[in-house]
């Protein structure tokens, strides 16, 4: 989804006025920057919470001369990284081609379950695969994964490549951000939210912005109200 941001904060005043209509206070005084940075946060909680259905996730490329070219690592008991894009909030599928079936879901890296990893007979399996969140040795944020199925015939006469780490399908969903777009007939840049909702979030994404700025101005009932309405049913 990308929309301009001046017809989001239209879009939210809107939603406020709507909900307190009754109340003695005049939210429209506030300026405009508040309800960005309300938009803003909004929008990544909104990331967050959604659906599979309701996201719009991007492909990461891994070995391709691209704007964003992944680093991955294989090690030899058959577990590996890759490293995540700067911009990288959650991600959407990871599958190895010599997996049965993709990480949707993340361990905790302080959990039993990530600790288990630790050991080759209880960590994840082609068949049911694990990965966390962690930081490599030189600081960057990467996706650690167990474990890599075996080739069924070896694809060099090396004896330890034994491990199949092909990345079959490799999606996340990036933080939202405000962008400038130039239109077509050359005219100023807008200022525009790009967030990687489809259209039919747009409602969650206004209330939950709604919630946040109500929230700061320690409305907390009508900040519930609205904070209600932005879930997804």
């Amino acid at each position: 989804m990308q929309k301009a941001l001046d017809d989001i904060i239209k879009e939210v005043r809107i939603a406020i006025d709507e909900i307190a209509k009754d109340n003695d206070d005049d939210f429209m005084q506030d300026q405009d920057t508040e309800i960005r940075y309300a938009i803003l946060a909004a929008a990544n909680q909104v990331l967050l919470e959604a659906p599979a259905g309701f996201l719009r996730p991007e492909p990461v490329t891994v070995g391709a001369n691209n704007d964003y070219d992944a680093a991955q690592t294989q090690f030899t008991d058959g577990h590996g990284s890759v490293v995540l894009p700067d911009n990288f909030l959650k991600l959407f599928e990871f599958k190895l081609i010599s997996w049965q079936s993709s990480v949707r879901e993340l361990m905790d890296p302080g959990s039993q379950e990530a600790k288990m990893q630790a050991s080759t007979w209880s960590r994840g399996t082609p068949q049911k695969p694990k990965a966390m969140l962690t930081t490599d040795a030189n600081g960057n944020r990467v996706l650690m994964y167990w474990t890599a199925g075996r080739y069924t015939q070896p694809p060099s006469s090396a004896t330890n490549n034994v491990f199949n780490h092909t990345i079959e399908a490799f999606y996340y969903i990036p933080t939202a951000e405000i962008v400038d777009v130039t239109p077509s007939d050359g005219t100023a840049a807008v200022q525009t939210l790009k967030v990687a909702l489809t259209d039919s979030a747009e409602n969650n994404l206004i209330y939950r912005a709604a919630a946040l700025f109500l929230e700061g101005k320690k409305e907390k009932d009508l900040s519930e109200r609205m904070r209600q309405l932005s879930k997804f049913n």
